[in-house]
């Protein structure tokens, strides 16, 4: 059935169509989450406690630096006092929210460590840009700030996946990339090529800001590669245990079975010693003895194919019997 076809028939349903463009579902897949079954949970638990750790830190930060607007506020201008309320107060209520919302819950969403390190990435990419806007773009370049883009890809290998690090990366370099287009395309920088003349002249230099895309991009690199190193140490480490697990069960299997052999023939020489005792005397209990032998014995046969070991009550059964026939046989 085509689609045209289907969105027929569906329309007579009274159901909505959704057609389905070619190349929708590799990107789903690639900003979805990769299937858990080959992550082990221990790492799945080391991550989320990481995220939380960090969501912490993210918090104390934004106070800290909330306070410091605060005070700076009277000798600050205006569009910087508002540039700083609109990028400070959206990510500080998201960071509260996520207590309030997810942090009560014994799992994190998969899509939070991602989410959380985009809203990093463009609250950076937005404070230079806004100092730009209300500074100058020379000072707005030459911010610290831009040491925390190195701060998130350094936390991608503990609490990210390998797509989820990669996606970041990608995003780092991508925005303060198209920062420094968008600076240079509104007049706000004047880019030259030799640093030292630069900074003289309080303009900006273009080796440097290549330096700083290059930088971001092997930070980015080695942020992908630990990741995945990580995942993948975790990934070897379940696996081993998992074998010498499996193992140990069947080193103690294959003990149990040696011992079944060494002990079958003298519990059935001494089980059938006491029902020929018992055929003289009292034939009716040897009877049953003979019966509670063969039911066990077949339950024993079949323990090796099944990996079972007989029931606790079979057992039981046939230690009633085989006591009362020889309390039988004693009294006699």
């Amino acid at each position: 059935m085509t689609a045209d076809e289907l969105g027929g028939v569906r329309g007579r349903l009274g159901l909505p169509f959704v057609r389905r463009f070619p190349g929708t579902s590799r990107l789903r897949m690639f900003f979805s989450q990769p299937p858990l079954d080959g992550v082990p949970a221990s790492l799945r638990h080391r991550r989320e406690k990481a995220e939380r750790s960090m969501n912490a830190l993210r918090a104390a930060i934004l106070v800290l630096l909330a306070f410091a607007a605060a005070a700076y506020s009277p000798s600050l201008p205006p569009r910087l006092d508002l540039a700083n309320l609109v990028l400070l107060s959206p990510t500080l209520l998201w960071t509260a929210a996520q207590y309030l919302i997810w942090y009560r819950d014994e799992h994190l969403p998969e899509w939070l460590p991602l989410v959380n390190a985009v809203v990093d990435i463009t609250a950076v990419t937005g404070i230079i840009g806004s100092y730009a806007l209300a500074q100058s773009g020379v000072l707005a370049l030459r911010s610290p700030v831009f040491i925390v883009y190195f701060v998130v890809l350094a936390a991608r290998p503990v609490a990210s996946s390998v797509r989820k690090a990669t996606i970041v990366a990608l995003l780092a370099v991508a925005e303060y990339g198209g920062l420094l287009i968008w600076l240079a395309a509104t007049d706000r920088i004047d880019a030259i090529i030799d640093p030292v003349a630069a900074v003289q002249l309080v303009r900006v230099s273009l080796l440097d800001e290549g330096a700083k895309l290059l930088l971001l991009t092997i930070g980015g690199t080695i942020a992908i590669y630990a990741t995945q190193w990580v995942e993948q140490l975790a990934i070897e480490s379940a696996t081993e245990s998992s074998e010498r697990q499996r193992v140990g069960t069947r080193l103690v299997q294959a003990e149990l079975d040696t011992l079944k052999l060494q002990l079958s023939p003298h519990f059935l020489f001494n089980a059938l010693n006491s029902a020929i005792a018992l055929i003289g005397t009292d034939s009716r209990a040897a009877e049953r003895m003979v019966t509670a032998i063969s039911d066990f014995l077949r339950l024993v046969l079949k323990a090796p194919t099944s990996r079972k070991s007989p029931s606790s009550a079979s057992c039981r059964c046939f230690i009633t019997t085989s006591t009362s026939s020889v309390s039988d046989l004693a009294t006699s």
